[in-house]
């Protein structure tokens, strides 16, 4: 019995870890992502290519099949789509 002990202590121990790391991964793949974007954000001024790269990213992390982004239009009121 006291063998047994033992290994289960330690053994409980390695599964909570894992069943933790497990509910933070998708925490940390936004965190990540967020990182990335404003990376890619203040080192590119070019609007196009950061409008491609911004969905790029996103369905990295996402299981999605399509992203967009709409934009608010300079001259005409409402959204402008790209």
């Amino acid at each position: 019995m006291g063998f047994l002990r033992l290994f289960a202590r330690p053994a409980s121990f390695a599964i909570n870890d894992g069943l933790n790391l497990r509910r933070a991964q998708p925490q940390t793949d936004r965190l990540q992502l967020l990182l990335t974007l404003t990376n890619q954000t203040t080192s590119n001024l070019k609007l196009r290519d950061l409008l491609r790269a911004i969905p790029a990213n996103i369905r990295e992390v996402t299981d999605c099949d399509v992203a967009g982004i709409a934009l608010l239009g300079e001259e005409a009121p409402g959204f402008e789509q790209r």
